[in-house]
């Protein structure tokens, strides 16, 4: 899991980067607001760039439909839970 505030996608990118070439094999984002989530897209585009293909949890702390709507809106985590 990353300690980075996920609204700094690059040092978000960083931590992931990092996590994953120590050896994570998935690593977990905190998504605890809108402005969170907004760059879930970009770190995920930025890991990607830098052929970094771990899977990101989003760590949902945000009980707002606006903040689920970005995220729903991007499929740049693995997999949304039903």
């Amino acid at each position: 899991m990353t300690n980075t505030d996920t609204a700094d996608a690059a040092a978000t990118i960083k931590q992931v980067f990092e996590l994953w070439q120590a050896g994570s094999e998935v690593v977990r984002i905190t998504v605890n607001s809108p402005e969170a989530a907004a760059q879930v897209a970009n770190i995920r585009r930025g890991l990607d760039a830098l052929g970094c293909n771990v899977p990101l949890v989003g760590d949902f702390h945000y009980n707002d439909i606006s903040c689920w709507l970005n995220i729903l809106t991007v499929p740049s985590l693995g997999k949304i839970p039903d």
